[in-house]
């Protein structure tokens, strides 16, 4: 019961903290921006090499610095402390590195995932020639490439985000330390909790399904206009984003509360932005 309280908690604490929000609202379009600028910036020469590693460099810096004190300061409210959004930023810059290292990994794990996806259509159809010809005829092709479809699914934005996320907490607060037997405990304990589990399966419907569909939607070709057309996609792209945020950030409260508490309290975070 402890447990889901927490979570409880953690789902409605996000929507507490209005700054928190207001950093994530404006500073993610901005991150976007700087990404699609490096995509389209030459290499023509010395200069422009340069200037593309100084441009990417910054990108990953303020994703790091974003999202990384965006669980630092919920990591801080877990364990019941006086948190400063000032001071989670630096801690997560500070720990840069350890974090780079639970995306490469994160990243790794999703090339897996890729790979595996390329052969669920060839698995769906071997699994259904081993059924038996009574279950052949209840069970079709169809349902079970979209059954291997949700599996996919399942394994990129569930799974393997779900035994992740955890050591980017412990990276973000602690750096390479949170890898120790203290992080292995919390991670222990958050992936053994069901509720963080629903959460998650939650935060991926919500942030990519429903996403994913109403960017989909398009309108009536035969009566729309250039200017109803674009009014349509910026509102989609708005709903979507909120959409999407909503879910990250329920995703962030939930991770950093739950390991806060499992943790209990220690030294205040803004007195010690480094530990």
């Amino acid at each position: 019961m402890a447990q889901i309280s927490i979570v409880r908690e953690a789902i409605f604490g996000t929507f507490r903290d209005w700054r928190l929000w207001l950093v994530q609202l404006i500073v993610n379009p901005i991150l976007f921006a700087v990404f699609v600028g490096w995509l389209l910036l030459p290499v023509s020469n010395g200069w422009f090499v340069f200037l593309n590693f100084l441009v990417i460099a910054t990108f990953v810096a303020g994703v790091v610095a974003l999202h990384g004190s965006t669980l630092n300061y919920q990591y801080g409210q877990g364990r019941g402390e006086s948190v400063l959004i000032r001071a989670s930023i630096l801690r997560a810059l500070r720990n840069s590195a350890a974090i780079l290292v639970c995306a490469l990994v994160l990243y790794a794990l999703w090339k897996l995932v890729d790979v595996a996806s390329n052969y669920s259509d060839l698995l769906a159809s071997y699994l259904r020639s081993l059924l038996p010809v009574f279950l052949r005829r209840h069970i079709s092709l169809a349902f079970l490439m979209g059954a291997f479809e949700w599996l996919i699914f399942a394994l990129r934005w569930i799974v393997v985000p779900g035994l992740i996320l955890p050591d980017f907490l412990q990276a973000t607060g602690h750096g390479f330390r949170g890898f120790g037997k203290r992080g292995f405990s919390v991670w222990r304990n958050t992936v053994s909790n069901l509720w963080y589990w629903l959460v998650l399966v939650i935060a991926a419907l919500l942030g990519v399904v429903a996403t994913q569909k109403i960017m989909a939607m398009t309108g009536d070709f035969k009566h729309s206009t250039p200017t109803s057309e674009t009014a349509s996609l910026i509102f989609r792209l708005v709903i979507s984003y909120i959409l999407g945020l909503v879910a990250w950030m329920v995703t962030c409260s939930v991770v950093g509360r739950l390991g806060g508490r499992l943790v209990g309290p220690t030294q205040d975070v803004t007195r010690n932005p480094g530990s």
